[in-house]
């Protein structure tokens, strides 16, 4: 990793990032490249308008969705869906008319972007990617976001610099329970309902030495704290979770009571949601963004969901004591609440619904 430049003074800093947001500012305005953004607002018009057409014909072939097709042809106001496949998609097999996926596997698989290109092409068809990884990877996402209809930001911030590539940019749809559907976890939970659960604080974070603080932090949570389970899987490093199956990898979650979300860039990572399905009490640092839009104030009180500063190993280990009291306290009920609440309010399936929603107005909007 290169070296960062140093910024050596509090006025150093505000002049560099007035410089950038300002920058920022006349490029969306049109002040530094007018002939660009003329173009991306005109696209974002005919994505608009392309998108009422194809809801106004009353059938759709979609691509993903998480839900079933009744579901999804309900929340867009639609008389019938037909679902078709997303290796089908990718392999040209099948077209749809509305694809609704999130932005990972464009990341990893260059034949996603190939078949985004080339239904692209196609009049009649629309993209509503969730892209849950817009506060870094920049270019990226603005690369893919010059590819796509319909831009749904993962987090509450970092997300207006897409507007120079889509001004299509709808409304936050936050990360959720990402890795287990809803079935198998609510399977998984009923099963070891009535396990004992370890105490040992829980948290596998992947290894971002970009991060600095954050690398240090859980590096000195593993020294301070050596009985827990809070550990950065470093590349090649033997036994770590992501050996484990997809199944194991949630029954571990489930095997313990409380775990530590770490500050990465301020986002409100999956593994919060993660924690409550598994029916632990997630330990947040203060730095989170906007977390009281995604899980209101008065839901953490009664999950509950604890808080501890940011990079503070004496207030992790005070938010830990309390949290194993709370977890004692209310036991195996207390558990099942956490557990039912992420599954009712933060899966797919709700995000789908949102997403589903959304595009169903911007279409009214625009008919």
């Amino acid at each position: 990793m290169k070296p960062v430049p140093q910024l050596e003074s509090a006025a150093a800093v505000f002049a560099e990032i007035d410089a950038n947001q300002t920058r920022l500012s006349d490029i969306l305005q049109g002040v530094a490249a007018d002939a660009h953004m003329t173009q991306v607002l005109a696209r974002a018009k005919a994505s608009r308008d392309r998108l009422a057409r194809i809801i106004a014909r009353g059938e759709l072939v979609v691509c993903g969705g998480a839900l079933p097709a009744d579901q999804i042809a309900r929340e867009l106001g639609v008389a019938k869906v037909t679902i078709i496949a997303f290796d089908s998609f990718i392999a040209g097999q099948s077209r749809c008319d509305l694809l609704l996926v999130n932005h990972h596997t464009f990341f990893q698989n260059q034949a996603s972007v190939d078949a985004l290109a080339r239904a692209a092409r196609d009049p009649d068809f629309v993209s509503a990617i969730q892209f849950r990884d817009h506060h870094h990877m920049y270019r990226r996402n603005l690369d893919l976001a010059a590819m796509v209809d319909f831009v749904f930001p993962g987090h509450q911030y970092k997300h207006e610099y897409l507007r120079a590539a889509n001004m299509n940019i709808l409304a936050v749809i936050p990360m959720c329970c990402g890795q287990w559907s809803d079935g198998l976890m609510a399977k998984l939970f009923a099963e070891t309902a009535g396990a004992a659960r370890s105490d040992a604080l829980y948290g596998g974070y992947g290894f971002y030495p970009r991060y600095r603080a954050r690398t240090a932090f859980i590096d000195a949570i593993g020294q301070a704290m050596p009985d827990g389970k809070v550990i950065q899987w470093r590349p090649n490093m033997a036994g770590s979770y992501l050996s484990l199956s997809h199944e194991d990898r949630f029954r571990d979650w489930l095997g313990h009571k409380v775990s530590a979300v770490v500050n990465t860039d301020f986002c409100i990572p999956n593994r919060v949601f993660d924690a409550l399905a598994a029916g632990q009490i997630p330990l947040v640092p203060h730095g989170l963004s906007h977390l009281e839009a995604v899980i209101p104030a008065e839901h953490q009180a009664q999950l509950p969901v604890m808080r501890y500063d940011d990079f503070d190993i004496d207030s992790l280990r005070r938010a830990h004591a309390a949290a194993l009291a709370a977890y004692d306290r209310d036991g195996a009920e207390g558990a099942a609440r956490r557990h039912a609440y992420a599954l009712r309010f933060h899966t797919y399936t709700d995000r789908a619904r949102r997403m589903l929603r959304e595009l169903r107005r911007v279409a009214e909007q625009s008919a």
